[in-house]
């Protein structure tokens, strides 16, 4: 009778571990059983498909957005659009010291006065070359920063 409920106690345990073999990591055929990730606290390391097309979507958006600051080193004129065409330095003079916030899109289009400007995209400080007329750029992620020639930079009123 000891020797059933003894069976029967080991029985249990091997279906309720799912038949690893946890010293090895490997199943009792041999195959691996690891999946790279280990469950946070209190997760039972099951994610759906929606959740996991969810977070690849959230990194694939995190990946095309590119961060600008605009810096003047002197007097400068600044229109900065976003890619939605929200104007989000609406043509105004610049002086030096009045950087301005970073701001955040998929892509910007700038047109600026003159070169007393330096831009900081995604953290890195960028100059722009020496130059006595108006300069443009489009700035994305992927291209970082893009001459405009002079009909598709942007207009601020």
């Amino acid at each position: 009778m000891g020797l059933v409920v003894l069976g029967l106690v080991v029985a249990l345990g091997l279906l309720g571990r799912g038949g690893k073999d946890e010293g090895t990591g490997t199943t009792p055929a041999g195959r691996s059983t690891t999946t790279g990730t280990t469950p946070a606290a209190g997760d039972t390391g099951s994610t759906t498909a929606a959740e996991r097309r969810r977070r690849r979507r959230q990194r694939a958006a995190a990946a095309r957005i590119v961060r600008l600051q605009v810096l003047p080193s002197g007097p400068v004129f600044v229109c900065l659009v976003d890619a939605r065409g929200r104007q989000l330095v609406p043509g105004s003079t610049l002086q030096p010291g009045a950087a301005t916030r970073t701001f955040r899109s998929s892509r910007f289009r700038i047109n600026l006065g003159n070169s007393n400007v330096r831009l900081r995209i995604n953290g890195r400080l960028r100059t722009v070359p020496p130059s006595s007329s108006a300069i443009g750029y489009e700035i994305t992620r992927q291209r970082g920063r893009t001459p405009l020639p002079l009909g598709q930079r942007p207009t601020c009123g």
